[in-house]
């Protein structure tokens, strides 16, 4: 289970089963299912689309990876194999005799290919009070196929000094690797002696190179390293059989990204060692020497270096925040951002409230009629016997007004609420969207829920008949959506870290359809009366090249946007804005479809972090933030907070880890060149549909977050630019 045996409650993790047949033989029919708890304890079937032939080897052995969610840290796992008539095979498994699940806020990197000594970096990290584990995967083939199935993996390390690395793995497991990253995945990987291998057009890896290759050099100062790494132990380039400058070095140019060190050439330019850039909606880290080599792999001060380059976010701390939010903590139950929108999302304003101050004073009214009323009473009239008519008269008025208050309080309808964030990538054509969901239910009932992805606008009529056309012969267009339920971390009453959580009875036991590459759906998910369940999404499409057109360019990656962009949807934006870097450029304005904006048009500018923490100059011309509220229900800014949490100073600011569901944030990409629109949409990009009927009666508060990322070439400025 897991990856190198790890995996994190509230993510999909692959499970892989091994099967016992008849040797040399294919079975067709055969369909894997997968039941584990959710968050609430009750039983989820989850079952892939379709049908696989499951292929046995000489000694009659085959593997099938199945898909699940863990919901709780500890539990059991159900695997049962059926064909169209009866039950094959069945499992049961208690989850810690099998792998070890860790908590939400605990980072996990995951080395694959040849060692990096993550420990290193982990004691490092350790030091700063940050938890983290390390899974290391030796069999490439033991990856998953299913892009979904990294959505507990903060850090991959790849090495590619093992020739036969890439050739060992899988296609579809590489595609899947490739996928997760781009829709929100984090890359740390090193290329250096095999940089002219890697980088071929024809290798599978050549997509994700920064840059254009040029050839391969050789590392001769080290001094860039040590000042990168804060280290001071020397970093020795030569030895008794090393001889100067023997350390190779893939030569990179036109560099897209952010160089956060180089080797200085002299009269050259200079030559990147470590590069942070954006791979889509994620975000990769190249080192241009081989790290699990000497003398790199015997630097002392190799694991400061690793614990900076896997580090996503700042570094520095915002103390004024940090002491100003200390005073914030709260006991809610989370302590994550995923966690407080869920809490935002289960607030109903149109759904009766039954006070508890109601209901403790008609159980005291009941019992002080029932006990003493009723003796003192009856021995004030001198007649106890008579409590054989009053008590049942009593306790009948009593069930009649439980009744009669039940029918007024009664909700008469379902009540839902509904955010969505749809971002962009216009360099890419990719469109990504997250989508959370809480339902409120007024009565006890089993519910089927589904999500249709609305096609890409085509805004040319040969875009049009391309896609028809392909969507005609089978499904290249596709548009696959993963629906599960959303759970709530933390150690709280409900989180999936508590110890004590009521278990569901397999009566209650729902189905979760996970079907890539189409769309998803979940069946029979139980709701008692008056309850509420938590449900979230991911999905993702392509953009067509036509809507992807923006001319910006700064002088460098810290200095001030220049040119224009156009808004791509066919919505209109509203409250939105540009930012670039820690720059925000805020429009006063309704942006309509296919409108232009120039950059000219902004007088003055703002800083992110400053909107993020509402930084104010206060009569004494100091700084003052607004301390972050984790009580707050503003569903608008919590998701604002969710996509650029770093940027406004992380946990530092808002005294709340961002783990759960860290692919939301992309303040990186600002620090890595690009620029990002964001803005709010009233027409979502994904509809859900409840039974089978859009959701459009039943919701109580709909927030749609558009966000559009535009390359920013890094040039001087030309004389028609600036006129």
């Amino acid at each position: 289970m897991g990856l190198g045996g790890l995996y994190k409650p509230g993510c999909w993790t692959p499970v892989r089963v091994r099967l016992r047949g008849p040797a040399h033989a294919t079975v067709d029919g055969i369909a894997g299912e997968l039941e584990l708890d959710d968050s609430d304890g009750v039983p989820v079937r989850y079952r892939l689309a379709g049908e696989r032939p499951v292929v046995f080897d000489a000694d009659g052995i085959a593997t099938m990876t199945l898909y699940g969610r863990f919901g709780r840290l500890t539990g059991e796992v159900r695997v049962r194999f059926r064909d169209v008539e009866r039950l094959l095979a069945t499992r049961v498994e208690r989850a810690s005799d099998v792998a070890r699940c860790l908590p939400t806020p605990e980072r996990l990197i995951v080395e694959c290919g040849r060692s990096w000594n993550a420990t290193d970096a982990v004691r490092a990290v350790e030091r700063e009070a940050e938890p983290l584990s390390v899974a290391r995967i030796d069999d490439l083939r033991e990856l998953p196929d299913q892009w979904f199935g990294w959505e507990s993996v903060d850090t991959v390390l790849l090495s590619t000094s093992d020739a036969t690395m890439v050739a060992a793995c899988p296609p579809e497991a590489l595609a899947a690797l490739d996928r997760w990253l781009r829709l929100g995945g984090h890359l740390i990987w090193c290329v250096g002696r095999r940089g002219a291998e890697v980088f071929a057009a024809d290798s599978p890896l050549a997509a994700w190179c920064p840059g254009r290759f040029v050839e391969i050099g050789s590392l001769r100062r080290a001094s860039a390293l040590e000042s990168y790494a804060g280290a001071s132990q020397r970093l020795e380039l030569e030895g008794p059989d090393r001889r100067a400058g023997s350390l190779p070095m893939t030569m990179l140019a036109d560099v897209r990204g952010r160089v956060e060190a180089t080797e200085s050439a002299g009269a050259t330019s200079d030559r990147p060692l470590i590069v942070r850039y954006p791979l889509g909606f994620g975000e990769a880290t190249l080192v241009t020497i081989d790290m699990d080599e000497p003398p790199l792999s015997t630097w002392a001060g190799r694991g400061s270096m690793l614990a900076r380059i896997s580090q996503r976010g700042r570094e520095r701390v915002m103390e004024a925040s940090k002491e100003q939010g200390t005073g914030q903590v709260t006991h809610l139950g989370f302590d994550d951002l995923s966690g407080q929108l869920r809490g935002a999302l289960d607030q109903y304003a149109g759904a009766t409230r039954v006070a508890f101050s109601w209901i403790a004073a008609i159980l005291v009214l009941y019992i002080a009629l029932i006990g003493p009323g009723d003796y003192f009473l009856l021995r004030l009239l001198n007649r106890p016997h008579w409590t054989w008519f009053t008590l049942p008269v009593v306790i009948a008025a009593f069930i009649a007004l439980a009744y009669g208050l039940s029918q007024v309080w009664q909700e008469r309808r379902v009540r839902i609420n509904h955010v969505q964030v749809v971002d962009i990538d216009m360099e890419r054509r990719l469109r990504r969207g997250a989508d959370w969901l809480n339902i409120h239910s007024p009565r006890s009932g089993r519910y089927a829920f589904s999500l249709e992805v609305a096609p890409e606008p085509a805004s040319a009529p040969a875009r049009s008949s391309r896609s028809a056309s392909r969507a005609a012969e089978g499904g290249e267009v596709s548009r696959p959506a993963l629906l599960a339920w959303h759970g709530l971390p933390g150690k709280g009453l409900g989180g999936m870290e508590a110890t004590a959580i009521a278990s569901g009875t397999v009566d209650d036991a729902y189905e979760i359809l996970v079907a890539p590459p189409a769309s998803g759906r979940i069946d029979g998910l139980p709701i008692a009366v008056g309850g509420t369940r938590s449900l979230a999404s991911r999905w993702w499409s392509e953009w067509p090249a036509e809507r992807s057109s923006s001319r910006l360019f700064a002088v460098s990656l810290d200095e001030m946007l220049q040119g224009e962009c156009v808004n791509p949807l066919d919505v209109a934006l509203t409250e939105w804005f540009l930012v670039f870097n820690n720059r925000l450029y805020r429009g006063d304005r309704r942006l309509e479809p296919g409108e232009t904006v120039s950059l000219s048009e902004f007088s003055t500018t703002r800083y992110l972090d400053w909107h993020l923490t509402r930084r104010r100059v206060n009569s004494d011309n100091k700084d003052t933030t607004t301390p972050w509220d984790q009580a707050d229900q503003d569903a608008a800014r919590i998701g604002e907070m969710m996509m650029f949490h770093d940027a406004a100073g992380g946990r530092g600011y808002s005294r709340l880890r961002h783990r759960h569901q860290t692919f939301v944030d992309l303040s990186g990409h600002l620090r890595a060149g690009r620029a990002i629109l964001l803005g709010r949409g009233d027409q979502p990009a994904a509809a859900w549909k409840v039974d089978g009927q859009a959701i459009d009666e039943q919701l109580e508060s709909r927030l749609t977050n558009s966000l559009m990322e535009f390359p920013v070439a890094i040039r001087k400025p030309e004389a028609d630019d600036q006129r």
